[in-house]
């Protein structure tokens, strides 16, 4: 009985407000990540002078070091268990090791 209600939850229709929420959500992350990168750019080119095909490679090696990094740390949350949960001491910042 269970199994079958769970299939029907996992095929339920998502209501249109709910879509639209998850798509501005995205859109303004989007829209931040843009403006950062645009910004970080633009202070590579014209304030430390750097040449647009060095800066566009610090960006990539930047990008190509979190796509590994987001590896790792979701790895780390994964089988991480406290009584606090799974990311608590993770986005902390580990610096109180004692509660």
């Amino acid at each position: 009985m269970e199994l079958t209600e769970e299939k029907d939850d996992a095929n339920a229709k998502l209501p249109v407000f709910e879509k639209v929420s998850y798509a501005f959500t995205d859109m303004a992350g989007n829209l931040l990540y843009v403006s950062m990168s645009s910004y970080i750019l633009y202070f590579y080119t014209d304030v430390f002078a750097i040449p647009v095909s060095s800066a566009g490679m610090i960006i990539l090696l930047a990008c190509i070091v979190d796509a590994v990094s987001a590896i790792f740390w979701g790895s780390i949350v994964d089988h991480t268990h406290t009584k606090w949960g799974k990311a608590d001491r993770i986005f902390c910042g580990w610096r109180f090791r004692s509660r």
